[in-house]
Formats: structure tokens, sequence, C-alpha cells
């Protein structure tokens, strides 16, 4: 997802009056933005969808600990902004895909148990960033180690 493509769906969203997508993608660009401040360059798309995917889950945590806290219509808010941020996400890996690799980095690593866990998530992470759920990935190397 680009960048340019959040900033026309803002305006799309600001022209229909839609409050609640406008001021979701406006946080969306604030971080995407954020971002590129502290990187000191513009972020390609796949580095914009890993922007999308962390302020997501950022959203989903609030959301947990909102609901915990018992504040319904925030998690209801917080709910209808998460759903506009799936809608720029990349799609994810699935479990097999990623176990996959997992497999193959094992191999590759020569890996004979959990403390080659090093080795293996350097070779698995840049095959993956951005793609798949950072702690699906850390439970599949884990598990893949432990039978070792």
């Amino acid at each position: 997802m680009s960048k340019a493509r959040i900033q026309e769906d803002l305006k799309t969203a600001m022209k229909a009056g839609d409050a609640q997508t406008r001021d979701a993608l406006r946080l969306l660009l604030a971080a995407v933005t954020n971002e590129e401040k502290a990187k000191g360059t513009t972020l390609d798309d796949v580095a914009v969808g890993q922007v999308v995917l962390k302020v997501a889950k950022q959203a989903k945590n609030s959301i947990e600990e909102y609901r915990s806290l018992g504040y319904p219509d925030r998690v209801e808010a917080l709910q209808a902004e998460l759903a506009v941020y799936e809608r720029y996400a990349p799609e994810l890996m699935g479990e097999a895909q990623v176990q996959a690799i997992v497999d193959e980095a094992i191999a590759a690593a020569g890996a004979t148990g959990p403390a080659d866990m090093g080795k293996v998530m350097k070779l698995v992470m840049p095959k993956v960033a951005g793609k798949a759920d950072g702690g699906m990935v850390n439970r599949l190397v884990k598990e893949g180690l432990a039978n070792r």
C-alpha cells in the first residue's frame, strides 16, 4: 500500500463527510510520516505496509485493554478504526507458508537446537518482514528448534 493511495482515500473520505474513516486515515498518515522522519527517507510500499501493520497491532492491543477495563463505546470506535487500517494492511502469509520458510532456514543454518535461534531468525526475517505476524514466526522457529 502506498502513501499516495492513503492520501487519495483521505481526500475522498473528507469529501464524503466520513469522519470516522477520515480520522483513521489521518492517524495512519501521521504514523507513516513519523516513520519517514525517523528514517530520514521516503518509505517504499513495503515499509508503508509495515507501518500499517504496526498501527493495526496497536489498535488491537488498545481494543483488548479497553475491553478489559469495561469501555464498550471506546472498543466499538477502535474496532471501526481497525477495520480501516486492515483495508491498507498487506496480505499476511499463512502459517504453512511461514513454516516452510522456517524449515528451510533451520536446514540452511545447520541449527541443532534452541541456542541457534538467532541464526535461524536472521535467515527467516528478511523473507517474512511485513508479510507475517512476528509472534507466529517466533513461535514456529522455537517449535522447530525444540524438535532438534
